[in-house]
This record gives structure tokens, sequence and C-alpha cells, in this order.
């Protein structure tokens, strides 16, 4: 057996598994303003999304990002009390039985429109 190559696939599978966020739609606006808009399949993956997009278009411009507004927002199919309930039960079943359960949750259930600017210069990395 060639342990090398079960490494590697090892090792690709477990790359492939660690994900960046999703780029959202960077809007500029006035007075340096710029808005993103983003959507997760939980909250936390729409708020990782907005906050990625934001470093990343500030970090182009070697500046950082400040925060001025966001609001979030749930569309799902169902309430999100529901859809939580259901994704728990799903989980738990799968996780005893090996029986993959199908929820209710969609990739976009949760959107965040965040508003923020760029300010100051990122630290140069020889100081750090």
């Amino acid at each position: 057996m060639n342990h090398k190559y079960y490494a590697v696939v090892a090792g690709a599978l477990i790359a492939g598994c660690s994900s960046t966020p999703k780029v959202g739609n960077v809007i500029p606006g006035e007075a340096g303003i710029y808005q993103v808009v983003t959507s997760g399949e939980s909250a936390d993956e729409a708020l990782s999304s907005a906050l990625f997009s934001a470093k990343t278009t500030c970090e182009q411009r070697q500046s950082r990002f400040i925060v001025i507004d966001q609001k979030e927002e749930y569309k799902g199919l169902v309430s999100e009390d529901t859809n939580n309930a259901i994704n728990t039960v799903a989980g738990i079943v799968t996780a005893v039985a090996f029986i993959p359960i199908p929820t209710l949750s969609g990739d976009d259930d949760y959107h965040i429109k965040m508003q923020f600017r760029c300010d100051g210069l990122l630290p140069n990395k020889a100081q750090s």
C-alpha cells in the first residue's frame, strides 16, 4: 500500500472542507460609504461573508474597514424557531442513525445588509 497517496488524499479532503466565505455584492456609495449584501444558511455564515467582503474591499485600498450599520433578516420558508427545531432533530437523527434527513433550510435563509467605510492605513507588516 502506498501510504503517501493516502496522506495526499486526506490532505486534499481536509483542505476542501475548510472554505473561504462567499464574497457579497459590494456597492460603493456617497462619501466613501460602501454597502454589502450577503446571504447564508445561518446568520453567522451571512455575517462572515459580509465581514469578509468588507475586509477584502478595504485591504485592496490598503486600509481597514469600519462597520457603520448592519441589518439581519431571516427569509426562510418557515419561522426561524421552527427551522431551528427541524435542523436540530435532523442533526440528531443523522448522527444516531446515519440517515440523512432533509431540512427546510436554504443557503440563503439569512440576509445581511451592512454599511462600512475604509479608514486609515493598515499597519506596516514589518512593524508587527
